[in-house]
Formats: structure tokens, sequence, C-alpha cells
């Protein structure tokens, strides 16, 4: 019980460390929608802008568990590509592998209940 009670939620957190407005967009798989994680409702892009200072995180949670590459690598089904955006720097991951392996470089915590997109100048 006491293991069941300590599983925290498995999550995405996105943060914005700039003194510019940033973007993360995720681009999922059309034929995906309605079975999607990261799909919040009918469009197969998820957009988040993220200002500087006040409100600059953004945590999505998929359930408790860890990221474990099996968990990264089912959601490698629904996603196309991964775009960062800020005025100095643009980042796009446009391959599974290439997805994958930036979301777990950037597994934290204990367990790596938690990836973390922290975007820097």
């Amino acid at each position: 019980m006491l293991c069941t009670g300590c599983d925290s939620l498995r999550r995405i957190n996105m943060k914005n460390d700039t003194a510019d407005t940033v973007q993360i967009t995720w681009h999922t798989v059309k034929d995906s929608i309605g079975f999607n994680p990261f799909v919040l409702n009918n469009s197969d892009e998820l957009k988040f802008t993220i200002p500087p200072r006040a409100n600059n995180e953004i945590k999505l949670s998929f359930g408790s568990g860890n990221w474990t590459e099996e968990t990264v690598q089912h959601l490698m089904k629904y996603l196309l590509s991964l775009e960062i955006q800020s005025p100095k720097k643009q980042s796009t991951f446009s391959s599974p592998k290439e997805i994958s392996e930036f979301l777990l470089a950037h597994r934290k915590g204990i367990g790596s209940k938690r990836i973390e997109i922290t975007v820097t100048e």
C-alpha cells in the first residue's frame, strides 16, 4: 500500500527560462486521434506558447509509472515530430529515433518519473 501511495504521476514538464516567449509543438499521427495521449482536441498538432517569467511552465500528465525506454517507445507510434522554438533558436526532432533519444536524455527524478524540457538562452 505504501508503494501505491508513493507512485507519482509520469509527467512531461515544459519550461521557459528565457526572456522571450517560446513555443513547443507536438505533431501527432492523424489516425491516432482518440487514442493519442497528446490529443486534447481534434487537431493533430498540440502547440504550447509559453511566456517568460510568470506562468512559464506547463505540465502534462501521462498516468502513473516511470518513463522507461519501453514507455517512451510506446509514445513514438503517436508522434510525428517535436518542435521547440524561441526567437534565438529552433530545434526540430522529426523522426521517432530523434524524438525518443531527446526524451530519454531529458528524464529526471527518482525512477525517471518526469521528462523536463527547459528552453534556455
